[in-house]
């Protein structure tokens, strides 16, 4: 028995593994945006870098229960100026819809991109 790992261990290990992984997911992306980031700010910015050209409406649905006017905030904080209009994360940009100029849509920054090619490397890594 000394020479064999059993599956428990083995699932242990993996278990570890892939907390490990997110440990240091979730360490880059607070060092990438900021140290005190929610979870739902995240969300919002790994929502929107999965729906690039998604307006507010489709973006709140895809996040499940987050109600329109926290999305909103959200979104806000992540782009160039917070809801304060002190400076964002600077990750989210909003452009109006080119058919329908009362919706915006929201799309990744450079910024943006080089945190969401991060987050794919450590991923995949």
């Amino acid at each position: 028995m000394l020479g064999r790992i059993s599956k428990g261990t083995l699932m242990i290990d993996e278990r570890r593994k892939g907390l490990l992984r997110a440990d240091h997911l979730f360490s880059q992306v607070r060092t990438a945006i900021d140290p005190n980031v929610p979870t739902q700010i995240v969300q919002a910015f790994l929502t929107v870098a999965l729906n690039e050209g998604a307006s507010l409406t489709d973006i709140s649905e895809k996040m499940g229960s987050v109600s329109l006017s926290t999305t909103s905030r959200h979104l806000l904080d992540l782009g160039e100026r917070n809801r304060k209009m002190e400076p964002g994360y600077g990750l989210v940009a909003r452009t109006p819809d080119p058919m329908e100029l009362r919706k915006n849509q929201y799309t990744l920054t450079a910024r943006g991109k080089l945190l969401a090619d991060t987050i794919t490397r450590l991923m995949e890594g």
